[in-house]
């Protein structure tokens, strides 16, 4: 039950690791940071690009996918056989890399996310 905290807790962070290097890529490529529509999204390797369409797609189910864990961890939670003392040290992780993953794509300080999306 664990591993499954780790890997969804990785999402996140997996997600902004693929954005963010890929726009620092095209910093070094370019000379300059992207801005929206200068220069046309995509810049160099696709590998990128389709890590950030893959993490992008994953962002919002992940949430989801750890709320079904959660409430199977919370149903389980008095069977020791399953559940190790750390995964409420995980869940609180997850939520705190959520949110700041959230609010970090949400607010979007550079445009990034308008120059990948545009």
């Amino acid at each position: 039950m664990e591993r499954i905290f780790v890997a969804l807790t990785a999402i996140p962070i997996l997600t902004l690791l693929a954005l963010y290097s890929y726009i620092l890529r095209a910093r070094l490529l370019l000379g300059y940071w992207p801005v929206p529509e200068h220069p046309p999204y995509p810049v160099g390797s696709r590998l990128h690009e389709y890590a950030i369409i893959f993490g992008a797609g994953a962002f919002m189910p992940a949430v989801l996918l750890y709320a079904v864990v959660l409430l199977l961890w919370l149903l389980l939670r008095d069977r020791k056989t399953l559940l190790s003392p750390s995964v409420a040290t995980w869940i609180v992780i997850f939520f705190v890399v959520w949110i700041g993953s959230f609010l970090l794509l949400r607010y979007d300080p550079g445009n990034f996310l308008f120059w990948v999306w545009n």
